[in-house]
């Protein structure tokens, strides 16, 4: 191999910027798949209307670890984020173990997203006359990953921002649509933020899915070592992530129990997952 297919191959230091990194993260983060796919087992299984609370609670929570994090990666800039760290405090060997341990639960949530991921295309694509089996789309998610995965980080920090930016600009149309046509048959309400509702039963179950939506969130100091003056920029887009993505997936899940109704919310979830997401034109009913 030459000098400069070596050159290449490397990490390229200094080439990310605020703006692409937190990019990176909120895509990772997936606020439609978050809204889509973990919201409505909020909405079914927890505190039901009060839910989007969850997202509030569980970012203001990571606000306060992201202190401590992205001011332990002033002192440890390295794309082994967790192993590095722990690496430093308790030793290789447990640096080791926590790495493998987070490689595993990374593994295993890619999984459950290609799988998510092949069903609700094999899903769309049925009714359209494109018969393939789930796994089939999965494995064509996996290839195009893979394809972008192994181009320059700066074309696929691009690329995931257009991504991003699509899917972002999906939910914010329909909750806009859907407070613009005043709501469901309840109207607009703030219910969704009334200490009764949010400390009804099941905040708990909430948080849970909650708090597993903002995962992702962590990658910011994975790119230390190609940010520019990663002293500064790791720990303002790491604060910028976790707001954004409060903010966002607070308010979403807010509109959709509005769409819906407070009352209702709970109810219409448990009867169907798959296709929670209302319609703009007619916000509280299913789509299909």
């Amino acid at each position: 191999m030459s000098d400069s297919q070596l050159t290449n191959v490397g990490l390229k230091p200094e080439s990310l910027g605020l703006a692409s990194i937190v990019f990176f993260v909120v895509a990772a983060a997936a606020p439609l798949t978050a809204i889509v796919g973990a919201a409505p087992l909020a909405f079914a299984l927890g505190n039901g209307a009060g839910a989007p609370s969850a997202y509030i609670f569980a970012g203001l929570t990571y606000l306060v670890f992201a202190a401590g994090f992205t001011a332990m990666s002033r002192h440890v800039g390295s794309a082994g984020a967790f192993y590095v760290f722990v690496s430093h405090g308790l030793g290789k060997s447990w640096g080791a173990a926590a790495g493998a341990i987070t490689l595993l639960t990374y593994i295993e949530i890619q999984i459950a997203v290609y799988a998510f991921f092949g069903v609700v295309i094999a899903g769309i694509a049925d009714p359209a006359g494109i018969k393939l089996p789930w796994w089939v789309w999965a494995g064509i998610c996996m290839v195009v990953v893979d394809f972008f995965a192994t181009r320059n980080i700066e074309f696929s920090g691009k690329v995931l921002g257009v991504c991003m930016l699509g899917e972002v600009a999906v939910l914010v149309v329909l909750d806009v649509m859907i407070l613009l046509q005043g709501g469901g048959p309840e109207g607009i309400s703030f219910a969704s933020f009334a200490p009764a509702t949010v400390f009804s039963t099941g905040l708990g179950i909430s948080l849970l899915f909650a708090v597993a939506s903002f995962i992702g969130f962590e990658a910011t100091v994975i790119f230390a070592e190609e940010a520019k003056d990663p002293r500064r920029t790791i720990p303002a887009a790491t604060y910028v992530a976790v707001i954004a993505i409060t903010v966002f997936y607070a308010f979403s899940a807010r509109c959709m129990v509005v769409a819906y109704g407070p009352s209702s919310i709970r109810a219409v979830a448990n009867g169907d997952l798959s296709n929670l997401s209302p319609t703009p034109r007619h916000p509280g009913s299913v789509t299909g």
